[in-house]
């Protein structure tokens, strides 16, 4: 898609789209040589996405950051939907009204005490939840809702690696469980509970197990082991040493034991 960008929108050069991001994923920036910018994440590939801002468009920015207001709101472009009168016209155009902002305003003053990238990222799987509830008040969730939500996020269609997962899954139920203690919201109190994840999702990837050869293998690599020269001797004898741990053992207490006599410094000896 061609042509000027609209008031609030971004060009992902990741996922090629026209997105406008989460509000809460936006940062000004002030650059050197005049001017400001504006960076936030892709939406649907969550690609850092940038974008230069004139005044008007920044100062609209500016006020959807201070009022935690979806940057669809300064979209110039936009009509509004028709009235419809006689008809129910819910949904036409297929836009969403986030009821939610507000708490959601609140809960970012409570977490200004994380680290911006922390709060970003928390933001992020809390936005991701909100569109999954499409419009609906988080203040009315119930069991059933968290359940399809969890099921949505185990059937991983975005195709999510397990630690993404899992820190979705968390930071929904961190938010879940701050909101249950607001006042007004004590119906809310154990949905966080219901966010838990199957064990295959909990448990981290173990490391890959280094392996050693076995005794027997060990030994047949002795065997193969040129013989001819003096430094290949050598290296040969050293190789047969180390399959011996009790020599080693013995050969370290001898060196120590002979350094002392020679007055030398144990740790000369070891290292």
């Amino acid at each position: 898609m061609k042509g000027k960008l609209r008031g609030g929108q971004f060009k992902c050069l990741g996922c090629k789209s026209r997105v406008f991001p989460e509000v809460g994923s936006v940062s000004i920036v002030e650059r050197a040589r005049g001017g400001v910018s504006a960076s936030a994440a892709c939406p649907d590939c969550y690609a850092v996405v940038f974008k230069l801002l004139g005044e008007t468009e920044c100062y609209s920015v500016r006020k959807c950051l201070d009022t935690n207001t979806s940057l669809t709101s300064i979209d110039e472009d936009r009509v509004s939907a028709p009235a419809g009168i006689g008809k129910d016209q819910r949904g036409v155009g297929g836009v969403i009204t986030y009821k939610n902002d507000r708490m959601i305003h609140a809960w970012q003053g409570y977490a200004e005490r994380y680290h911006p990238k922390t709060v970003t990222a928390h933001l992020t799987s809390i936005r991701e939840f909100e569109r999954f509830l499409a419009g609906k008040s988080i203040a009315s969730l119930t069991q059933d809702d968290i359940i399809a939500w969890r099921k949505k996020l185990i059937a991983n269609d975005e195709r999510l690696g397990n630690s993404t997962i899992r820190h979705r899954a968390s930071q929904v139920s961190g938010f879940l469980k701050w909101l249950a203690d607001q006042p007004g919201h004590s119906k809310l109190r154990g949905l966080s509970d219901d966010c838990g994840l199957p064990k295959r999702l909990k448990q981290a990837a173990l490391p890959e197990q280094k392996r050693f050869p076995k005794l027997d293998e060990a030994v047949a690599m002795l065997d193969a082991m040129p013989s001819k020269s003096l430094s290949e001797r050598r290296m040969r004898a050293l190789f047969a040493f180390a399959l011996r741990p009790d020599a080693l053992i013995t050969v370290r207490f001898s060196t120590a034991s002979a350094a002392r006599e020679l007055g030398v410094e144990r740790t000369t000896v070891t290292q």
